[in-house]
């Protein structure tokens, strides 16, 4: 089995089944070249329960970042593997406006150090058939099929 093999399996796992109040996202950091030393799964979990401020109005609180695993399949390969393992697990992601690379987004770093490597995260769509039940949420920035 490839490592797009054994990466599309892990997220057709560990996502099916996710509640509609979470937004999955591929994390990495690079190592010394273009190659992965992190890949991991995040989510970002929403909270149903809505912050009463001001008399009527309300708001949503803020998504709270939750790690889901580590995807050692990822490490070692660069940023287009973990790209062609979401398509094959069935599932889509932003692309850039002329829709020839995935909408990868830098992290700003917490650490002071500039000899930190660059890390960056990618959305992820699940499709409905592959979430479990639960209330419909807003799913951020539109997404187009990748591919």
């Amino acid at each position: 089995m490839s490592h797009v093999d054994e990466l599309a399996a892990l997220l057709r796992i560990h996502l099916s089944g996710l509640p509609h109040d979470c937004a999955p996202r591929i994390r990495v950091q690079h190592g010394s070249g273009h190659n992965l030393a992190i890949c991991e799964l995040w989510i970002d979990r929403r909270d149903a329960t809505p912050t009463l401020w001001s008399g009527a109005h309300a708001a949503q609180k803020p998504p709270t970042p939750a790690k889901v695993c580590d995807l050692p399949p990822g490490v070692g390969r660069p940023m287009r593997m973990v790209e062609q393992a979401i398509k094959k697990a069935g599932m889509t992601f932003a692309t850039t406006d002329l829709g020839l690379r995935a909408a990868w987004r830098r992290l700003e770093s917490e650490n002071p150090f500039p000899e930190e490597p660059d890390s960056f995260e990618l959305a992820i769509l699940v499709p409905d058939s592959r979430r479990g039940a639960g209330p419909a949420s807003r799913r951020g920035p539109a997404m187009t099929p990748a591919g």
